[in-house]
This record gives structure tokens, sequence and C-alpha cells, in this order.
């Protein structure tokens, strides 16, 4: 498995380019209060297409479960209107980027990030807003970003 600390170009290069994307949706999110489709959904073919002619059929297979397990996980939230449809979205296209095996790792990162991105959002970002509202697209980067940073991008 890759990952950022592997001396590898391409490895480094998937890790820089999905933690930016990854901190721009959680920015947006922690401070708009939305993710945009083109950001979230855009991300789910490229980062499939890139599984696919860089890694081989397994890898694509493995975004493809990746995509469909976060966005069944972010389904809950989503139903008792705990998260948005953003939300869903831009963890489909974590899990498209990162494939199935980054998606524990994905939701220990995302757990550890809870409570501080709540309190955050809570003191400098989102004063005026609903005390019980989380901006789970900043949640879903720090969790995303522990996985490429630690266990690696692909495959």
């Amino acid at each position: 498995m890759s990952t950022c600390i592997d001396g590898s170009i391409a490895a480094d290069a998937a890790c820089a380019a999905f933690i930016a994307w990854a901190a721009l949706l959680g920015a947006r999110d922690a401070i708009l209060g939305r993710i945009d489709n083109v950001l979230s959904l855009g991300a789910i073919p490229f980062a499939l297409s890139l599984r696919a002619g860089a890694l081989g059929a397994d890898a694509f297979y493995c975004g493809i479960m990746g995509m469909a397990s976060m966005a069944a996980l972010m389904m809950p939230p989503y139903l008792i209107r705990a998260a948005g449809a953003g939300d869903v979205k831009m963890a489909a296209a974590m899990g498209a980027a990162l494939g199935i095996r980054a998606v524990p790792y994905v939701i220990l990162g995302s757990l550890a990030a809870l409570l501080p991105v709540w309190l955050l959002s809570r003191v400098i970002v989102r004063r005026g807003r609903p005390p019980s509202e989380v901006p789970f697209g900043a949640v879903l980067a720090l969790g995303g970003a522990f996985d490429a940073g630690f266990c690696g991008v692909m495959p």
C-alpha cells in the first residue's frame, strides 16, 4: 500500500491532491454550511477512472465498494437531518478515492475529529447557527486526511 511517506512521487501527488480537495470541501462546509455538487460529485468519476487506469480493475472495484460503503454510513445521519446531502456525496467521493480498505480508518479519524470540529465551529466560524449543527464535511475531511496521510490513498 502506498503512503504519503513512501518516497513515490505519484503516491505523494495523490495524497497531496486528495488532502487539498478534502480540505477545500471541509472548509466550505464549515464556513458556508454547504458542499457544492461540482466539487463532490465531480470527484467520483475522476477518482474511479484514476483507480482503474493506474491500478487496474481490482482497485476500481475497491473504489466502487468504498463509495457505496461511505455513502451508506452517512445515510442514517442524513435521514435524521443531522447531515446534509452534500455530506453524503462527499463521503461517497472519499470512498471512491480511498477505496474500501480505508473506510475503517476514515471512520476512526472522523470520530476523533467530531468533538473538536464541533467546538471550533461554535467558537470561530459559525456563530449564530443552531448549536446542534456539526459541519460533517470538515469532520470527513479530517478523517480522510488521517487515512491519506498515515495509511495511504490507494489501493
